[in-house]
C-alpha cells in the first residue's frame, strides 16, 4: 500500500469513527433525539406566541394613549 492508498484509509476510519461516536452518544440518550428537539420546537413557538401578544397589547396601549381624550 502506497502513501495516497494510506491516507485514503486513515481518512475514512476518520470519518467513520467522526460519525460514530456522536451519533451513539445521540442513540442512547433514554427518550430519543426526537424529544428533546420536539420540546424545544414547542417552547420557541410557545415564547413566539406570547411576545407576539405582548407586542400587540403595547400597540394598542400606545396607541390608545397617544389618542386626543374628548371632554364631554
Amino acid at each position: 500500500m502506497g502513501q495516497s492508498g494510506w491516507q485514503r484509509t486513515v481518512d475514512q476510519v476518520d470519518a467513520a469513527t467522526a460519525y460514530a461516536a456522536p451519533a451513539s452518544r445521540w442513540e442512547a440518550r433514554a427518550g430519543g433525539p426526537d424529544d428533546g428537539v420536539g420540546a424545544a420546537l414547542m417552547l420557541l413557538a410557545h415564547c413566539a406566541y406570547h411576545l407576539g401578544e405582548s407586542r400587540r397589547i403595547l400597540g394598542v396601549l400606545r396607541a390608545e394613549s397617544a389618542e386626543p381624550r374628548s371632554e364631554a
